[in-house]
């Protein structure tokens, strides 16, 4: 059942990536988290109730880390650990509602989850129905939570009841005096004036004069790089593109055509800048805005992801540009010969992302590169891309002399789960040079080895089980330890016997790893249900 953690895992990385971009009222947002509730459904259909505990660096199963290899597992239990989510729990009656309100506790800073109450309420505010539960809450927990808010809305409505009643200034004259404030120039209010006309406007014609209007006012604003004061005009546009706001497709075509009027090159460096501000609260919109602007955009978002020094800042972009998929391909592949080493390792990590074959030819360029950190990063992206000359090119690195770049090496060809470098990894694995400490290289080739799931490994992993030596011996242990781990993963009769002779006669770390893996097994599979190799295994 492992691979189904693993499974909802990296689902649930997606899901998290597409309410970054699409807001949570998008028409487009629901197909777009259809297929992890088809996956959850589909899972708990068959398995029951499945329930994950978190921590600082891991999700687990039980006591088993879920894809502990994958840096999704780490980033995914960052984020929830920081909001003091310490367990998940999904049940066969999940919806996408339920979906979308564990997103939107991800998708909230934790100091904005807590100021909402902490993450059992935001699940009750945002219209969770207990298909997905955290902590230690209960269905009657979340309804209890659902009525408490209900109550809480209650006392504040007869609060402004009462204040109304008491002579509060009349609500036309206060939403004037915000929208227009003190000594405002007269085009302001006039603006201000036709928004509000626009935003319920229902007829074409009249929707048509007003936009034309609107667009005049906002250039006035533009051409004076007044670019905050025009920010509102185009979310009000960007919402008319929805049909969920705009059912008429004659005006959705008028609100986008004023969108990409007003998108030229200076806009679009302000909406760049823009979305790099961690304290942004309209992000998703303007990332919208972004991805809606014309063949400028890919161009200047390289630019600033190049010139921005912050780590925060280019997250933002990077995720943007790798949402454009295959129309900045030609820019990034042509920015591999740039003369500055972080500017190739950025245009490395994107070239990954995108993936495919053709990733291969540039990134095999950039693997001549003679700063390391380029060499490391593009074995980084090979393992996003099976294929056979990504292999061969990750093969072809454990023969490099440098023990950083043999180690990424062989990280990427476990996550790519070649089992046509079981033998070498095997071998590597059980070497011990003399004068030099290489356990760094052997640890990780134990690693991938039951990464790699294949059972031609279990000879090698034996070996190292049952292998004694007179110096070193923490670091052996360490070794057989992992080992254990490999084999637990790889299963079958000969990898749980081996565990099982160890077990009766090991100490400690290794006799708990033991112990865990044992009692983690099923039964012993028959050699026969499990051949050969496996390079699907999850």
């Amino acid at each position: 059942m492992s691979s189904e953690h693993t499974d909802i895992l990296i689902e649930l990385n997606k899901a998290v990536k597409t309410v970054n971009f699409y807001p949570k009222w998008h028409p487009k947002l629901d197909a777009a988290l259809g297929s992890f509730l088809s996956l959850l459904r589909e899972i708990t259909a068959a398995r029951g109730e499945i329930r994950w505990k978190v921590d600082a660096k891991c999700i687990y199963s039980g006591k088993t880390p879920i894809a502990a290899t994958l840096p999704v597992s780490t980033t995914l239990a960052r984020k929830l650990f920081l909001r003091k989510v310490k367990a998940v729990r999904f049940l066969p009656s999940v919806t996408l509602s339920d979906i979308k309100a564990f997103l939107q506790v991800l998708l909230l800073e934790p100091a904005d989850v807590f100021a909402r109450g902490g993450v059992e309420k935001m699940l009750a505010s945002e219209g969770a129905t207990g298909g997905i539960l955290l902590n230690e809450m209960s269905y009657k927990d979340l309804e209890d939570l659902k009525n408490e808010l209900k109550d809480e809305a209650l006392v504040a409505s007869k609060k402004v009841d009462q204040e109304l009643e008491a002579g509060q200034k009349d609500e036309g004259s206060r939403m004037k005096q915000e929208l227009q404030p003190e000594n405002a120039p007269e085009e302001e209010e006039a603006l201000l004036s036709l928004l509000k006309r626009i935003e319920n406007e229902t007829d074409a014609i009249k929707y048509n004069d007003i936009a034309i209007r609107v667009t005049e006012k906002t250039d006035a604003l533009i051409g004076r790089r007044r670019f905050d004061e025009a920010m509102p005009v185009l979310f009000l546009f960007l919402k008319h593109t929805l049909p969920k706001y705009m059912p008429s497709e004659e005006m959705r075509k008028k609100a986008g055509e004023c969108i990409s009027h007003y998108l030229l090159h200076d806009f679009i460096v302000y909406l760049v800048k823009t979305v790099t501000d961690k304290e942004e609260p309209e992000r998703t919109a303007v990332q919208q805005l972004i991805l809606m602007g014309g063949e400028d955009v890919p161009g200047i978002l390289l630019d600033a992801l190049i010139e921005t020094g912050e780590a925060n800042r280019r997250r933002y972009l990077f995720n943007i540009l790798v949402h454009m998929g295959e129309k900045i391909r030609p820019m990034v592949v042509k920015r591999i010969g740039d003369a500055r080493w972080y500017v190739v390792r950025q245009m490395v990590t994107l070239i990954g992302e995108l993936g495919g074959e053709e990733s291969i030819e540039p990134l095999e360029r950039a693997y001549g590169h003679a700063d390391l950190r380029v060499k490391k990063e593009v074995l980084k992206a090979l393992a996003r891309i099976p294929t056979t000359r990504s292999s061969q090119i990750l093969m072809s690195a454990l023969r490099d002399g440098d023990r950083g770049i043999m180690g990424q090496a062989i990280i990427s060809i476990g996550i790519l789960r070649n089992a046509a470098a079981v033998d070498t990894l095997g071998e590597l694995a059980l070497k011990r040079e003399a004068f030099a400490d290489n356990s760094p290289l052997r640890k990780e080739a134990v690693k991938a080895l039951g990464t790699i799931g294949d059972r031609k490994a279990v000879p090698y992993l034996t070996k190292l089980l049952f292998k004694k030596v007179w110096f070193g011996r923490d670091t052996n242990e360490e070794l057989r330890t992992l080992a254990v781990t490999a084999l637990g993963k790889i299963g079958g009769k000969d990898a749980m016997s081996a565990v099982k002779e160890v077990y009766d006669d090991s100490t400690g770390t290794l006799y708990n790893t033991c112990k865990r893996v044992l009692e983690g097994s099923v039964g012993a599979e028959d050699d026969t249900e499990k051949h050969g190799t496996d390079t699907n295994k999850s």
